[in-house]
């Protein structure tokens, strides 16, 4: 590729594709999981290439706060007032020499410089070249500000979360819990799969090891296993249809809902499918899960991840249930589930862009909209039936806020303790309030809450 000048340019690939995808995360909204698999799979990369575009593009999300805060102290011109594509460019760079020890820092000054030479003009270039340079030879010693300056700011910028989350965890938690949970929100999940009922964790834990892939199992969940240092393109190739990718807190969602084989089920958000295939597997793969979800997109990902596990019970309806509902609803259900649209404060270990996208404002609206949906799904149950309400949030004002609004309003319905109706290893995880709660820096998980509602016959 020719720079501006019309000299060539050595663009690294890796950086290149990493740059692309941090441009469609800021610019356009996109998911850095489905923007980074977009990429890849438009682009034919060596593995190395592969694994460091995906080290680039998590790290840079994950430490942006301290990234922004190093590169702001030796920036002439303020970063709010440089363009997105630039400042995503001072990342990656400032990325590479704060956290990357195997990265020399000139290649990191380097790269970066010739890629804004191909699409920007050479006082560009220069002005990237001057930033990191003095980011290479001051930053790694740059303290952040003092905690006797105040302990949020500190925090914030230390463990790179905004502020006022920092601000409202200290205030909820106290200092030791949050900065542990900051910290456990820096450290990358390790990828989990879902093994299938049959043939279960532990032949397929001895399948894989014939092929020399390491695998551990979780600790809660019994379907789930841990695949360090594998990818999944090359688990397929072991063993096809034996597996999905779930986070393990993600799987006690449909643990706890325990829906009857047979029985009519209902996904209400059902998004790209993940737990509504576990609800098919755990029913056998016998009755009907009927998957909802108002945007039709996600819901054509999840048709094509079950034909993979050749579940046959599960059936897709675009629909947006706070307008209408298909005919498929029109009879009452066995169990709904209420996976809610939430802030997503549970899950920054592999979703860290959800923290730069986030106001203080958001958890109140979205406390609203949870509020909306559980209301819409409890005409749904049939007398006797089960109301799953579940999030990956952490905040009272999205969980256990939501379930009493809810049951202050509707006398029919009532908690079932889920301590009782949980596999044993799950019950450690059962609060006394009967609702199941993780949290990453307790349980080395992601963070979800799970309440099971029963109405009354």
């Amino acid at each position: 590729m020719a720079g501006l000048k019309g000299r060539p340019v050595k663009v690294s690939p890796a950086r290149r594709l990493a740059w692309s995808v941090l441009l469609a995360v800021s610019e356009k909204g996109d998911r850095a999981e489905a923007a980074l698999s977009r990429r890849l799979a438009q682009i034919r990369l060596s593995q190395p290439d592969r694994a460091l575009a995906s080290e680039l593009v998590y790290g840079v999300l994950r430490w942006q706060g301290w990234l922004d805060y190093v590169l702001g102290r030796f920036s002439r011109r303020p970063l709010a007032g440089l363009s997105i594509e630039v400042l995503s460019l001072l990342r990656l760079g400032a990325y590479q020499i704060l956290r990357l020890d195997r990265v020399p820092d000139r290649a990191a000054v380097h790269t970066s410089v010739e890629l804004a030479r191909t699409r920007f003009p050479e006082w560009t270039a220069g002005f990237v070249n001057a930033v990191l340079r003095a980011v290479a030879e001051k930053g790694p010693g740059l303290a952040p500000p003092p905690a006797g300056d105040g302990l949020a700011a500190h925090l914030a910028a230390s463990q790179s979360h905004p502020a006022w989350l920092v601000e409202r965890w200290l205030e909820e938690l106290g200092e030791e819990e949050t900065r542990a949970l900051l910290a456990a929100n820096n450290t990358p999940p390790g990828l989990c799969l879902r093994v299938r009922l049959e043939p279960g964790r532990e032949a397929l834990a001895a399948r894989l090891a014939e092929a020399g892939l390491e695998t551990r199992p979780g600790l809660y969940s019994p379907q789930a296993l841990y695949a360090p240092g594998s990818n999944l393109e090359r688990l397929e190739e072991v063993a096809p249809g034996l597996f999905t990718a779930q986070a393990e807190a993600a799987q006690l969602v449909g643990l706890a809902a325990a829906p009857p084989a047979g029985g009519r089920v209902l996904d209400l958000c059902a998004g790209v499918g993940g737990k509504t295939g576990h609800l098919a597997e755990l029913m056998a793969d016998r009755g009907l899960v009927l998957a909802l979800d108002k945007d039709a997109g996600r819901l054509e990902v999840g048709r094509e991840r079950l034909a993979r596990l050749g579940l046959k019970s599960v059936r897709f309806q675009a629909a947006d249930v706070l307008q209408a509902l298909p005919p498929e609803a029109s009879e009452p259900f066995d169990a709904v589930l209420v996976d809610a649209p939430c802030s997503g404060l549970g899950v920054l270990r592999g979703r860290p862009e959800v923290r730069w996208r986030l106001s203080p404002q958001d958890p109140a609206r979205l406390a609203r909209l949870q509020t909306a949906l559980l209301g819409a799904a409890a005409d749904l149950v049939r007398p006797g039936g089960t109301l799953v309400y579940a999030t990956c949030s952490l905040l009272g004002e999205e969980n256990q806020a939501v379930v009493s609004a809810f049951l202050a309003a509707r006398a029919d319905f009532e908690v079932e303790p889920l301590a009782d109706l949980v596999p044993p290893s799950v019950r450690p995880l059962v609060q006394e309030s009967g609702f199941l709660v993780t949290w990453p820096q307790r349980h080395d998980l992601d963070g979800f809450f799970v309440a099971r509602l029963k109405r009354r016959s």
